[in-house]
């Protein structure tokens, strides 16, 4: 019975390693500031660039709480609403050398919502009043970020790659008003099983089948 019970004991204890090993990979959260890597790492991508919004010279205003939806995005602000503004309406402001921006309130928050199987998510983030402020980025996985954007007109870029589906990001410049680009969202690429998840498996093995032959001996 104690050869039983000690049997039982080292299985139970190898299936709960292998469990704590997949909980811990399912939450894993990669950090991108470098697009191109960022795209290297995910596929199926859409990207919104805020273009045909706003008219030459003029923004496209979205109060709360509607805000606006833009292929199965929708974005929304904690403040007082949201701007898509052409980069000629003032152009130290808003040209950052990327067409359309889509601006939010005075430290104010904003929110994307998204569509199901989402696992990569990704924008530029730049500030106005104050430029170069720091940014608080918060996933849907309850993750959060300080980062830091660059000084005008130069965009900063932040990209998450996730193992399990991401439903919502946020945004906030912490010292001025939040502005994002180029706004991109899709699948993260598959990884290969890591090599001390097999390890572990063949090591559970060789001491069930280890502790099974001293038995029969």
């Amino acid at each position: 019975m104690t050869k039983i019970l000690s049997k039982l004991s080292l299985a139970a204890a190898g299936a709960t390693m292998f469990s704590l090993a997949i909980a811990g990979e399912a939450q894993a959260i990669t950090l991108f500031n470098d697009r191109t890597a960022f795209n290297a790492a995910t596929q199926s991508l859409t990207n919104i660039d805020f273009e045909g919004i706003a008219s030459l010279g003029e923004y496209s205003y979205f109060p709360n709480p509607s805000g606006f939806t833009q292929s199965g995005a929708t974005f929304t602000d904690s403040g007082n609403g949201l701007y898509v503004t052409d980069p000629n309406y003032y152009l130290e402001y808003y040209n950052w050398g990327s067409g359309a921006v889509l601006v939010g309130s005075d430290q104010g928050t904003i929110n994307v919502t998204l569509g199901s199987g989402v696992t990569a998510v990704g924008s530029d983030i730049m500030s106005i009043l104050n430029y170069a402020s720091d940014f608080l980025v918060t996933l849907s996985t309850g993750d959060t970020y300080t980062l830091n954007s660059s000084n005008y007109p130069n965009r900063s870029f932040v990209g998450f790659t996730s193992d399990i589906a991401i439903s919502s990001i946020s945004f906030q410049a912490t010292n001025g008003y939040t502005e994002l680009d180029n706004f991109t969202f899709g699948q993260a690429k598959p990884v290969p099983e890591p090599a001390s998840l097999l390890g572990l498996l063949m090591v559970g093995g060789l001491g069930l089948g280890g502790l099974k032959r001293k038995q029969k001996a």
